[in-house]
């Protein structure tokens, strides 16, 4: 996978951050985290035709802080041939991690099979903008994998306001002016405002961190 963009990139397109500081996108990811989350990162990400299975090809969490929400949307049409995001539910991922001791935070399908046995992740293909949020930390997953056409994904990351280990920035202070007014909200989503209040009303929380 290759990450084609850099911060500046997104001022060229501001109706991408306008769309992860949609007003239903945030209370979706506060309601799981139960308070307004920090908008750490963007990317494109380019995954060219390939015939690997290494890195993060591989079975594994990431490890930004316990939980965390990654928004997977599809930029072009992705079938099952271009590599499309593959994950487990954290259910089932919880097990797996119980009896199964990462290997340099990979898990080899082979070591998954002997240990677990036959296992049916799910995996994400679809239309040109349809997406996904799945917390990352808790389930099991990988992406880009034996690639026979290239895919094009966008990819946001929303963690904890005080997740310890994704360091605080400035790095949107050249988007926002493009943006236009922000909300108070939408100013603590990108860290300009701190947190003031330490939960908020929301809906239930996403299935796929259950």
């Amino acid at each position: 996978m290759i990450m084609l963009d850099q911060d500046e990139q997104f001022a060229a397109a501001p109706a991408v951050l306008r769309l992860l500081l949609s007003d239903e996108l945030i209370r979706m990811v506060s309601a799981y985290f139960g308070r307004v989350p920090r908008l750490a990162n963007v990317h494109l990400a380019w995954s060219p035709a390939n015939s690997t299975v290494v890195e993060s090809q591989l079975f594994h969490v990431d490890h930004a802080d316990r939980r965390q929400i990654k928004l997977f949307m599809n930029v072009t049409d992705t079938a099952a041939d271009q590599g499309p995001f593959t994950f487990l539910p954290a259910s089932a991922s919880e097990r797996i991690l119980r009896r199964v001791t990462l290997n340099n935070r990979r898990i080899t399908d082979d070591v998954l099979a002997d240990r677990i046995g036959p296992i049916t992740p799910v995996t994400f293909t679809g239309a040109a903008g349809s997406a996904l949020l799945v917390d990352t930390s808790r389930c099991l997953h990988y992406g880009s994998r034996m690639n026979r056409r290239d895919r094009l994904m966008l990819m946001a990351q929303f963690t904890d306001f005080y997740a310890p280990r994704v360091a605080r920035s400035a790095r949107w202070s050249m988007v926002t002016p493009i943006l236009g007014p922000l909300t108070p909200l939408q100013e603590t989503v990108l860290a300009i405002r701190p947190l003031s209040v330490s939960r908020i009303s929301t809906p239930a929380a996403m299935p796929t961190g259950s």
